[in-house]
């Protein structure tokens, strides 16, 4: 799978959609808590960050990685900052599987999935 900005960004966004849904269904979506959900992507030689407001939530391996059996484009959770869990996966670019994702029926889910699926087929 190629890896490319326009669904790392995509995928930031999504992450970034379901932090901000899920402070919302928990009652807490003071405007502190909505500014620690911005989700920003840096990118590495081998991985890509996807952090939210300076912590690590997820890693996106760029390469294939045989040492840790991970594919380029895949999603795995974090040991520390910067450390991959690959126990921790969470499907990859093209078919991400976050936790507590409430609602898949709602219009800017929906809105963000089909940008990355039309970023996937054009890549």
């Amino acid at each position: 799978m190629e890896v490319n900005a326009d669904k790392l960004n995509a995928f930031a966004l999504l992450v970034e959609y379901v932090l901000l849904e899920n402070l919302k269904a928990d009652r807490v979506d003071c405007e502190s808590n909505r500014r620690n959900c911005i989700t920003t992507v840096k990118l590495g030689k081998t991985w890509a960050k996807i952090d939210a407001t300076g912590r690590g939530c997820y890693m996106v391996a760029l390469v294939d990685s045989a040492a840790l059996g991970v594919k380029a484009g895949e999603i795995v959770g974090i040991k520390a900052y910067g450390v991959p869990h690959p126990g921790h996966r969470y499907g990859t670019l093209d078919d991400p599987r976050i936790p507590r994702m409430r609602s898949l029926r709602d219009g800017l889910t929906l809105q963000v999935l089909k940008q990355m699926q039309t970023v996937a087929a054009h890549a």
